[in-house]
């Protein structure tokens, strides 16, 4: 890869293009355009906190952050509870104690671990 071959990705890439449009432009292979870019990430810092609009420092190698902080996470977290993604809850009684419990599993069987455990030894004695 040259140099000329360097500059053509990073310009390509500051134009918003794929790896696939990348490679088809400069003549290059796909991995070795996708090696490149992510191993030399654009600076971008128009990137800001979706809570308090901060810069946020990315340090190379690193995924992307949506927040600048702990606070701000569970801030912004606590503001939207409908952009969690949860998952179907299912309805069983515990085959020891008894009682109601969910759980996102459809075979759920006990609702802790204890009631697990206790249901074990009783098994056991009998």
């Amino acid at each position: 890869m040259t140099q000329s071959d360097i500059g053509r990705i990073i310009e390509l890439q500051k134009q918003g293009l794929g790896y696939k449009r990348i490679a088809a432009e400069t003549g290059l292979p796909v991995n070795s355009v996708k090696t490149y870019c992510r191993r030399h990430p654009l600076e971008n810092s128009t990137e800001k906190c979706d809570y308090c609009q901060a810069p946020l420092v990315r340090l190379p190698h690193t995924k992307r952050k949506r927040f600048c902080s702990d606070r701000c996470r569970m801030e912004w977290w606590k503001e939207h509870p409908d952009a969690v993604n949860r998952k179907k809850q299912y309805s069983h009684t515990c085959k020891f104690c008894s009682q109601e419990f969910f759980s996102t599993r459809k075979s759920s069987v006990f609702c802790c671990r204890k009631c697990y455990a206790d249901f074990r030894r009783k098994e056991e004695r009998a």
